[in-house]
This record gives C-alpha cells, sequence and structure tokens, in this order.
C-alpha cells in the first residue's frame, strides 16, 4: 500500500514536471515538482522531501535546486544544490536558502549572487523579502555594475527604487572613472543620480600602481576628505559637493575649508568658508578660492576678496616671511612649479631682500597690481609694480626684533596643513 502511495505521488510529481501547468505558477500557496518525493510524518510533523530537479513556484516567483525539504506545518522549506531563486529580473544564486512561504522572505547562505540588469551583489548570506522587493546582504559585500565597484561589509537593496544603503568600510570605485570614495555609510539613489557618503568620507582621485592583487595610489593622487560627500552623476555632468571641515592633499598641494564643490568636466574644485591653500612653501586665502587642475596636474589657484598669499623660502628665520595682498590673486603653474603670481586691485607686497654684501632690508610697495615672475625651479625672478606705485625700504637694523610690525593686513600664516589620507585598495 506504501509503495503504491509513493508511485502515484512520484508519476504525480513527474506529470508536473512536464506539463508546469500555469495554476502552479501563480496565486499564494507554495507548488512544487521534482523527479522523487518523498513524504513523511503526520499532521504538524508533516515533511514531504523533494529530490532532483526540484522545482517551486508562489506568486511570480520561481527556485529551482537539487534538493528540498518543505516542512508543511511549518510554511517553511530548507533547500540546497545549485538553489537559484528568479523574480521578475531578479535571479538569485545560493548553495543553500531559507524560505519562509507564509511571509515570503528568503535567507540564503554559503556564498550568494544577485543578478538584475547590469548588477551583479556578492555576499556571504543574504535576506531577501519577496513581497517587498528588498534584499540584504552580509559579509564581504561587493556590487558589480556598469559603471562602479561597491565593497562593504553590509548592503540594503530595494530593488523598486533601485536604491542601496552600503555600511562598514565602505568603498565604490568607478568603472569609467579613477574616482574612489571610501566612507562608513554610503546612500545610492540612482533615480535621484546621487550618491550621500558619510561617516569619514574620502574622495581619491587615483592614480595607481597595481601589484599583484592589490592597487597602491601614487603621490600625485588627489585626496578630499569631508564630514559629508554627495556626489551628483548625470550625463556628461558629475559633481561633487563637500561639507564641513573639507581637507584636501595632492603632491605638493594641500587646502582646507567648509565647503567645496568639484566640477570634474571642468577639473575645478570652488572651496568656500574660511578657505586656505598651500603649496609647497606658499599660502593663499581668501574668501573664495578656486583651484584649476589640467589633466589633473595644477594649472592655477586663483583667490577672490581680501586675498592674502605668503611665501616662506627663509627656513632660518620663520618670521620672514614674504606676503602679497590684494582683491584678486592669480598663482600659475607650468610642469608642477609656480611660474607666475599676480594681486589687482588694491595691491601691497611686503619682500625681504638679502643682496650681494649679506645686508637684509624689507620693501614695502602699494599699487594698483603685482606681478612675479618665477624661474624653471620655481623660485621669485622679476618683480613688477603697475600703477601708483608707493614704497619704502627699511634696513635691518630697524626692522630686526620687530619684524611682525610690518607685516601687511590681513597676515594670517596658518601651520597645520592637511595631511594627505592612504587608500589600500584591494580587488
Amino acid at each position: 500500500m506504501i509503495i503504491s502511495y509513493l508511485y502515484i505521488l512520484l508519476l504525480f510529481s513527474n506529470i508536473i514536471e512536464n506539463e508546469e501547468p500555469e495554476f502552479f505558477k501563480t496565486g499564494s500557496k507554495m507548488r512544487y515538482t521534482a523527479d522523487e518525493l518523498v513524504g513523511s510524518g503526520t499532521g504538524l510533523n508533516t515533511i514531504r522531501e523533494y529530490n532532483k530537479n526540484v522545482k517551486i513556484y508562489q506568486s511570480d516567483m520561481k527556485i529551482t535546486c537539487d534538493h528540498a525539504i518543505w516542512y508543511l506545518a511549518q510554511s517553511r522549506s530548507e533547500l540546497s544544490g545549485r538553489v537559484v531563486l528568479v523574480q521578475d529580473e531578479m535571479t538569485l544564486k545560493a548553495p543553500k536558502l531559507n524560505y519562509d512561504e507564509k511571509n515570503k522572505k528568503v535567507q540564503a547562505f554559503g556564498g550568494v549572487e544577485l543578478n538584475e540588469l547590469n548588477r551583479t551583489i556578492f555576499s556571504r548570506t543574504s535576506e531577501y523579502s519577496s513581497s517587498n522587493y528588498i534584499a540584504e546582504f552580509f559579509g564581504e559585500v561587493k556590487v558589480e555594475s556598469d559603471t562602479a565597484i561597491i565593497q562593504s561589509a553590509y548592503l540594503k537593496y530595494n530593488r523598486k527604487t533601485k536604491s542601496s544603503l552600503i555600511v562598514g568600510n565602505s568603498i565604490v570605485k568607478g568603472k569609467t572613472s579613477n574616482f574612489i570614495i571610501t566612507a562608513d555609510t554610503i546612500i545610492d539613489t540612482p533615480s535621484e543620480t546621487n550618491s550621500i557618503a558619510k561617516g569619514h568620507p574620502v574622495l581619491y582621485q587615483i592614480d595607481t600602481t597595481k601589484s599583484n592583487e592589490v592597487e597602491q595610489y601614487k603621490m600625485d593622487t588627489l585626496t578630499v576628505s569631508s564630514g559629508l560627500i554627495v556626489a551628483n552623476r548625470k550625463t556628461n555632468e558629475e559633481m561633487y559637493y563637500f561639507y564641513n571641515k573639507v581637507e584636501i592633499c595632492k603632491v605638493g598641494l594641500s587646502a582646507k575649508s567648509d565647503t567645496a564643490i568639484y566640477d570634474k568636466q571642468k577639473q575645478q574644485i570652488l572651496l568656500l568658508g574660511k578657505p586656505t591653500v598651500w603649496y609647497d612653501s606658499t599660502q593663499l586665502n581668501g574668501d573664495t578660492i578656486l583651484i584649476t587642475l589640467d589633466k589633473n596636474k595644477l594649472k592655477q589657484i586663483y583667490a577672490n576678496h581680501n586675498a592674502f598669499t605668503a611665501i616662506r623660502n627663509d627656513t632660518t628665520s620663520l618670521e620672514r616671511i614674504n606676503q602679497i595682498i590684494g582683491n584678486e590673486i592669480f598663482i600659475d603653474f607650468k610642469d608642477g612649479k609656480i611660474s607666475k603670481i599676480q594681486s589687482y586691485l588694491n595691491a601691497k607686497s611686503l619682500y625681504f631682500v638679502e643682496n650681494n654684501e649679506n645686508e637684509n632690508r624689507v620693501a614695502r610697495n602699494g599699487c594698483d597690481s603685482i606681478v612675479i615672475d618665477f624661474d624653471l625651479v620655481g623660485k621669485p625672478e622679476n618683480i613688477t609694480w603697475l600703477g601708483s606705485n608707493t614704497g619704502e625700504y627699511l634696513p635691518e637694523n630697524i626692522i630686526a626684533d620687530k619684524i611682525k610690525q610690518y607685516y601687511l593686513p590681513r597676515f594670517n600664516w596658518i601651520e597645520n596643513r592637511p595631511k594627505r589620507k592612504v587608500l589600500v585598495y584591494k580587488k
């Protein structure tokens, strides 16, 4: 009698396997097909075990695997062996999967892979709700898309909105650009074409060297850190906004401000809110500062309103700081060296001079504009004062003990320049 019962179950299962009728693919109830079926237990302990070519249907979801145990009274299943869950355009794969039929919740184990459109997500484990379309991934999470690679400890992905919450040592690396963003937390919202990074976020514009599976950034890499980064990416337009304690570092260059805006296409960084820029021994301040790059190399730094620049060349006397002020100051670069400094409108200069007889003096001048040309190694070569020039020269014996009394207005030498952030990126 038992043999006849099992034979009928197996025959019925094979018929379903061959036909896959539509009523098995719809509705809220679980539907199973397989090459082999064994039933055991009664009442609350009723179990059905399916083997070989197992197929499971519920509503718009289909699962295939090698082996399944269905606990009927508990409305749950344990699946193993090449488990594949398909819903709409999504495919989820795992060696093992537990499914809660009543709540339509999935737990996947042993190395998970989710594919949807142009996105693939890998992790050690995952939880997915087929009713609200939210998937969570845990442990060594990696996301690959057409545009970026993401790594983190945790990822929450909403299939409806395509938005992601990325948490825990998060790294986003662009595939089509040389940008990497690191942060504790990243919120990615493709529908709004933006991402938000918070928790010690840093943007790296990378030049890399490769060694086995590790990429280390070159000295020329640009880094920008702040309290919050908002990335706005549109077709042919990529903007990055930095808020709260912005720090920028590049070979020879450091900068800080309250806020910064980076226009990738124009290769310009606008600094707002008490901005300061350092380049080697030169410092620049102003109400706003604009840094312009050309092929990732410094091209120009421009300070607008209340501009002040200072150059400390004398390392034996730290108080001897050459100074220029004006409404606007431009610093131009060539081959990584300062080639020219220009100050316009109400320009003033303070310049320490040492002649061939080692007689020191200081020159103070005021005029409409000042132009300083530098030689090929980046040292001042010629100074030109233009328009209504007034000036005075003070000998060493007058200024020796009171150099600071002759400093220009708005003097503001700042020592604590930012230090570059270190990144080691593993594939």
